[in-house]
């Protein structure tokens, strides 16, 4: 019965009893009768206790794994952890005792009394906090003045001047916990630069994530982190590049900025770096010393232009696992800067098993190594408008160690039609070790298999398996000169595997030379 209705049926009844009985009655009994129904209520609530308690099957978990349940909350509804906690009074006391289900603030969803609450609930747990545009002031001073306990610090596409204002209070604070920073800010032209280093106390911030909606990029100036291991940033101009004159037009942060703030973590495990719309162009008469990053394990990439200038920049260690991909804005990079960004590479590449050069049919290519079947690096990028060469990727190869390949694998419509034997002639003199050839409609090549002049040295004098995996016309007399000649010279291929559909059964002529030869779509060689 609600609070309003319930009243008014005990002034009723106070009235009805004035009427019917004696004023000595009314002064010895109202007193009693508020006394039993006082009484008789505490009575109704503690059999519904004992009920729920004893009835309820879930009321008999632990409150432990009771307080487990608001984890699997959406964060984006904060008001489920709220209505959870007046299930009952089990529930509310498992849920009250657990600080750490209301110190996840979102002021981004969440009305400022709920924001409140919840600040009060956390008592001195560590905070995840997310600020969004329209996060009160007086809120903003209850999470300043709280700063000690942050662990989670994250800006929601918050305009450049109110990230500014927001991120100079905070940085006059001692953020020692601060462990996670997420920065999303959106700029314009003419972005006023940071006046000091931001967050300065926060020696301990390990994560920190950068996205940056707008052609300005002030920020990073002023991000120095020296425990960082793990660092994102994601820039999108929203402008689509014409040519080298219409980047540097909206390209107001120079080179220099970014290879300063990774070169101030020297404890960097994981960088990942997404630019659209723009070129890196390096400050003028600037020159820069390679960033050392002697921990990295994972680097990755992806540009709409060509990510190579920023490649270069880096002294990578032997374990590190790089990512390149070229958007469709992509430029054709020089031989030269291709074969420099070889020989930045070959200590990575030094080791690799495997090497696979493949174009798709929607014209995407792939340069890939791999060690112990883990990618170590890898090149993708669209090969149109303005087409890439792919005679600068052999370019990158000649500058490469390939001693310890033991797989190569070539193929794709675009390798077909533009790879000349001529090009793909010096690669195939680097694989010494090689023992699996894996064709992928580059038949033009079988010619390489074979010395260049009567008498001359054999190539891949290793190889012991040859895999065609091509839909077209197979060239077999030219197959068999090559099976044949390697037999002669005494480096016979142990095994022969053709996936072309015209084959139904193995040719006779193919026996005399090989004895393992397979045939068929049902072959298991493919790139």
């Amino acid at each position: 019965m609600p609070c309003t209705a319930h009243h008014r049926l005990r002034t009723r009844s106070v009235c009805w009893l004035r009427a019917v009985c004696p004023i000595p009655f009314l002064t010895s009994n109202v007193l009693k009768l508020g006394y039993f129904e006082e009484e008789l209520q505490l009575a109704l609530s503690t059999i519904r206790t004992l009920r729920n308690a004893g009835l309820a099957a879930i009321n008999r978990l632990p409150q432990e794994v009771l307080a487990l349940i608001p984890t699997h909350f959406d964060p984006k509804t904060p008001r489920d952890t709220l209505t959870a906690s007046h299930v009952c009074r089990y529930w509310r006391a498992a849920l009250m005792s657990s600080p750490t289900l209301w110190a996840i603030m979102d002021t981004t969803c969440m009305i400022p009394p709920l924001t409140l609450l919840y600040l009060d609930r956390s008592r001195a747990s560590p905070l995840d906090i997310t600020l969004g545009v329209k996060t009160p002031e007086y809120i903003l001073q209850q999470f300043v003045d709280r700063a000690p306990q942050i662990r989670l610090l994250s800006f929601e596409m918050v305009p450049w001047h109110r990230w500014k204002a927001i991120s100079e209070r905070f940085s006059a604070s001692a953020l020692y916990t601060l462990l996670n920073l997420r920065i999303s800010v959106s700029t314009r032209f003419g972005s006023k630069l940071l006046d000091s280093a931001q967050f300065p106390h926060a020696s301990n911030l390990r994560h920190l994530f950068i996205q940056i909606a707008g052609p300005g990029a002030p920020i990073f100036p002023h991000i120095r982190f020296p425990s960082l291991t793990t660092i994102q940033i994601t820039w999108k101009t929203g402008y689509t590049i014409t040519d080298r004159s219409s980047a540097i037009s909206i390209h107001p942060v120079t080179l220099g900025h970014l290879l300063d703030t990774l070169r101030s973590s020297p404890l960097l495990e994981d960088v990942s770096i997404t630019l659209h719309g723009l070129i890196l162009v390096p400050r003028p008469g600037a020159s820069y010393h390679p960033v050392p990053l002697p921990r990295l394990r994972d680097f990755f990439i992806t540009c709409s232009h060509t990510p190579f200038p920023l490649l270069t920049s880096f002294d990578f260690p032997p374990t590190a696992c790089v990512l390149a991909r070229t958007g469709r804005e992509g430029e054709c990079p020089s031989r030269d800067r291709m074969f420099s960004l070889g020989q930045r590479l070959s200590p990575l590449i030094s080791g690799s098993d495997e090497l696979i050069f493949y174009s798709s049919d929607a014209f995407v290519f792939t340069l890939r190594f791999n060690r112990g079947g883990e990618t170590r690096v890898q090149f993708e990028y669209l090969l149109m408008n303005p087409p890439m060469s792919l005679e600068q990727s052999l370019t990158f190869l000649e500058a490469c160690s390939l001693d310890t390949i033991r797989r190569f694998a070539i193929g794709g419509r675009r390798v077909r039609r533009d790879v000349t034997n001529d090009q793909v002639s010096g690669t195939m003199r680097n694989l010494t070790n090689i023992e699996t050839l894996l064709l992928g409609g580059c038949l033009h090549i079988l010619p390489l298999l074979l010395p260049a002049v009567q008498g001359g040295r054999l190539p891949c004098p290793t190889l012991k398996t040859l895999a065609i995996d091509d839909n077209q016309d197979l060239p077999l007399q030219k197959l068999i000169q090559v099976l044949r000649v390697r037999a002669e010279a005494g480096f016979p291929l142990e095994r022969v595997v053709l996936r072309a559909w015209h084959f139904e059964r193995v040719p006779s002529e193919l026996r005399q030379f090989v004895e393992n030869v397979e045939c068929g779509l049902d072959a298991d060689f493919r790139i």
